[in-house]
C-alpha cells in the first residue's frame, strides 16, 4: 500500500480520509506522515517482539544488514553503525579470512577484573556491549586476524520513515498488515477530534491488525536462505 495514490485513491493517506471522513485541510499530509511513523515504528517493534530469530529488515533499505570495518591490532573497542537498532551476531575473520563467529559475553560470568580478562591479544573469540561500543575479548593480534575489513555486525536497523511529499513509497513490511498505519493515524485523529462514534470500530480495527500481524511474523521459520551473501555497508 503506497504512501499516497490520488489517482486510484487507494494510498495509506486515502485510506485515513476513508475512515475519517478527512482531507488535506482538516487532517494536514505533514500530520498524516508523522502519525504513520508512529505506527511504523510500533510495527517494527511488534515484528521484532513476535519472533526473535528472524532477521527482519525494512524492505526498504537497498542495501544488507551488514556492516564490516577494518580490525586495528590491540585495539579492543569499535563503535557500532548509528543506525542499528539491534545486534544480531559479530564476526571476525582469521588469518586465513575465514569467518569466526563470536560469543556474546554476559560480564556476571566473570569473576575478575574485565580489564585482566583475556588481556593477551590474538584471535577474539567473544564481545561485550557497552553504550554504542562493541568490545572485542582478547583485542585483536595482528598475526591473529585479518586486519582489512576483519570485523563484521549483523545488525537490523531503523524503518525508513515517511515524510509528506512521499507518493509511491510504501512500508517495509508484508503488505497484508500495511492499514496498520492508516488505521492508527486515523484513531488516533478520532482520539484527537472526540469522534466517539469513530474510535471503538478504529481501536477494534488495529488490535485485530495487530494480533494478525505478531501471528504471522510469530509463525514464520528462520529462513537460512535469506541473507545468503555478505554485501558491505558503509564501514563502522
Amino acid at each position: 500500500m503506497q504512501f499516497s495514490d490520488v489517482t486510484n485513491k487507494q494510498g495509506l493517506v486515502q485510506d485515513i480520509d476513508f475512515w475519517v471522513k478527512t482531507n488535506s485541510t482538516s487532517y494536514p499530509l505533514a500530520d498524516k506522515a508523522r502519525a504513520i511513523n508512529e505506527y511504523l515504528k510500533s510495527v517494527n517493534t511488534l515484528i521484532w517482539e513476535a519472533s526473535a530469530k528472524w532477521e527482519y529488515d525494512d524492505s526498504n533499505h537497498s542495501d544488507l544488514p551488514v556492516a564490516t570495518a577494518n580490525l586495528v591490532a590491540g585495539q579492543q573497542d569499535y563503535t557500532l553503525p548509528e543506525a542499528m537498532q539491534k545486534l544480531i551476531r559479530v564476526s571476525v575473520k582469521d588469518n586465513d579470512g575465514n569467518a569466526i563467529l563470536l560469543t556474546p559475553l554476559d560480564q556476571s560470568d566473570i569473576s575478575g577484573a574485565m580489564s585482566e580478562y583475556r588481556e593477551t591479544d590474538g584471535l577474539p573469540r567473544s564481545y561485550d556491549l557497552i553504550g554504542r561500543s562493541l568490545m572485542l575479548y582478547p583485542a585483536p593480534a595482528a598475526a591473529d586476524v585479518t586486519l582489512v575489513e576483519g570485523l563484521s555486525v549483523y545488525v537490523s536497523r531503523e524503518v525508513e520513515q515517511f515524510v509528506a511529499t512521499d507518493t509511491t513509497d510504501e512500508p517495509g513490511f508484508n503488505e497484508d498488515f500495511h492499514r496498520i498505519l492508516s488505521i492508527g493515524a486515523a484513531f488516533d485523529y478520532a482520539v484527537a477530534n472526540n469522534m466517539t462514534e469513530r474510535i471503538n470500530d478504529l481501536r477494534n480495527s488495529l488490535e485485530e491488525y495487530k494480533t494478525r500481524l505478531q501471528t504471522f511474523y510469530g509463525g514464520r521459520q528462520h529462513g537460512k536462505a535469506m541473507r545468503m551473501k555478505v554485501k558491505q555497508l558503509n564501514t563502522i
